[in-house]
């Protein structure tokens, strides 16, 4: 199955037709301006995060974080190491 799919936008791309996506497994991942396009990609595909950084990511500011709750949300990047 394809993980990433282009839909031209028309009269039918509206509110209702994206829900109707959601419901299919699919979401919109970006819009193509150049090509008038909706690059839709599979919701399996969105990265989940964990209860913890759903409420850490709450803060209105980054730069309001200390060091170790910028590893907990951002574990990868090197600036946090």
């Amino acid at each position: 199955m394809a993980r990433i799919k282009r839909v031209p936008a028309s009269d039918l791309t509206n509110g209702a037709w994206q829900l109707e996506q959601l419901d299919k497994g699919w979401y919109t991942l970006d819009y193509d301006f150049s090509t008038n396009e909706f690059v839709m990609g599979r919701c399996e595909d969105i990265a989940t995060i964990t209860p913890q950084q759903a409420r850490l990511l709450s803060y209105a500011d980054p730069k309001d974080l200390d060091e170790k709750t910028k590893r907990i949300i951002w574990p990868d990047t090197e600036e946090t190491k």
